[in-house]
């Protein structure tokens, strides 16, 4: 049988045992499928300053010169896009920021000179940076993307599930491109799923080139983030069938907002 030739052979056995595995993933996706149908509430996004615009900026932002930046700008982006107080100081925040990005990009792939060049440059994959907000509500799938540059993510409250692309943990790290030029169907290529809880502020670091999809369940998420201000987006005939959620999230029709020096004019 068909099954019994992919048995007889190690790269065989490899590509049965990716898709058993693809197979669970889907089971897990399908099991929130019903509570993931289209959100009739929007995802909130208010787009923040760019990292340079803040003052004592500087470069390297580890050094003294930097020691006040970003100042209380996050604290204020969560107060205006949320209403809500951190309960923190601006230099807590920084602190806690730089250790737990570093201790996270550098459990990354390449995600160490990721850390390096933010660190020394303020920029990443030679792109600037800029802060954002978000409010996703309950049961929103996102599209799958690439990150062109690394995304620094606080979680304030509830929760945020993946789908992320794991072996191979990147195809081409250097796409700026609007839309991927390769697709993710390789029958070789293995996805995780993992959930991740603010449980009153957590940092996520997501390194250049890696790929996910991002999606909320029964409970809504806060975040505030810097990024690069664009992804990289497969589209649906792109992805393997039975991996990631259906998406019934639309970013044009996003409720969006500026706060402070945005470059965006919404």
């Amino acid at each position: 049988s068909t099954l019994s030739l992919l048995w007889k052979t190690n790269s065989g056995a490899q590509m049965l045992r990716s898709r058993i595995a693809s197979s669970r993933l889907l089971a897990g996706a399908s099991r929130a499928l019903c509570t993931c149908a289209a959100s009739h509430s929007r995802v909130k996004r208010v787009y923040g300053s760019p990292l340079q615009s803040l003052p004592s900026f500087s470069v390297p932002l580890d050094s003294p010169s930097a020691a006040h930046w970003p100042g209380d700008y996050p604290i204020e982006l969560c107060k205006n896009a949320f209403g809500i107080d951190l309960g923190i100081s601006a230099e807590q925040f920084r602190s806690a920021m730089f250790e737990a990005v570093e201790e996270n990009l550098s459990a990354r792939p390449h995600g160490a000179s990721d850390y390096q060049e933010w660190l020394s440059t303020g920029r990443s994959n030679g792109s600037d940076c800029e802060f954002v907000a978000l409010a996703i509500p309950p049961r929103t799938a996102f599209f799958v993307h690439q990150h062109p540059g690394v995304e620094l993510v606080y979680l304030i409250r509830g929760s945020m599930q993946e789908i992320r692309l794991q072996h191979p943990a990147h195809i081409d790290r250097q796409c700026k491109e609007p839309h991927a030029p390769y697709d993710l169907r390789d029958p070789f290529y293995r996805f995780a799923r993992r959930e991740f809880r603010a449980n009153g502020g957590r940092w996520i670091a997501n390194e250049v080139g890696s790929v996910h999809q991002t999606f909320t369940e029964d409970e809504a998420c806060l975040m505030i983030a810097v990024w690069p201000g664009r992804y990289v987006i497969f589209k649906s005939e792109q992805l393997p069938d039975g991996v990631f959620m259906p998406v019934n999230h639309d970013i044009s029709l996003e409720d969006t907002s500026n706060f402070g020096q945005a470059s965006r004019r919404i």
